[in-house]
């Protein structure tokens, strides 16, 4: 879910829209550094 997250992300920068990654997973904290980490490699917020 994560990846796929990112994926449309970067989708919406080719696009020319502005998306922001907001991490809201409770159950795995590990997914607030993947988010992190894809998010720099795509260059988001």
């Amino acid at each position: 879910k994560t990846t796929t997250t990112a994926k449309l992300a970067s989708k919406l920068v080719r696009d020319r829209h502005q998306p922001c990654l907001i991490p809201a997973d409770v159950y795995r904290p590990a997914a607030i550094d993947q988010l992190k980490t894809l998010g720099a490699q795509l260059q988001l917020p």
